[in-house]
């Protein structure tokens, strides 16, 4: 099956409940796109050219938000938007795990992809 780059595919994720030194992390389950090369390189380029430290979380959360499509993080038992501010809320591990998502593509066969994109 060939790879059609104006879609991008839309995949299935979840946390770990372990990840580094973290234990008892929530465990996350979304969807998302991938980040592409060029939304990828952007994102590079701004982390290469901030000014404060703090700079660095808005512009992980950015790309973040950018390719996640859903997931099941509540806020009052409601689904909670999918914001900069959401994320902030989240334990620094979680946020890792969904930045390392969406800046990766993970081992799969295309078809499978292919089955959860918005054309195929």
């Amino acid at each position: 099956m060939a790879f059609d780059i104006d879609d991008g595919y839309t995949l299935d994720g979840e946390t770990l409940p372990e990840f580094g030194n973290d234990r008892g992390l929530p465990v996350v389950q979304f969807r998302y796109r991938p980040a592409m090369a060029a939304a990828q390189s952007a994102y590079l380029a701004k982390l290469r050219k901030l000014d404060r430290p703090e700079d660095e979380f808005e512009a992980s959360a950015r790309i973040i938000c950018d390719h996640l499509v859903s997931w099941d993080v509540l806020q009052k038992g409601r689904p909670a938007p999918i914001t900069p501010e959401s994320l902030s809320k989240l334990p620094f591990s979680v946020v890792g795990q969904l930045l390392t998502a969406v800046l990766s593509w993970p081992e799969r066969e295309q078809e499978e992809a292919a089955k959860n994109s918005s054309t195929g």
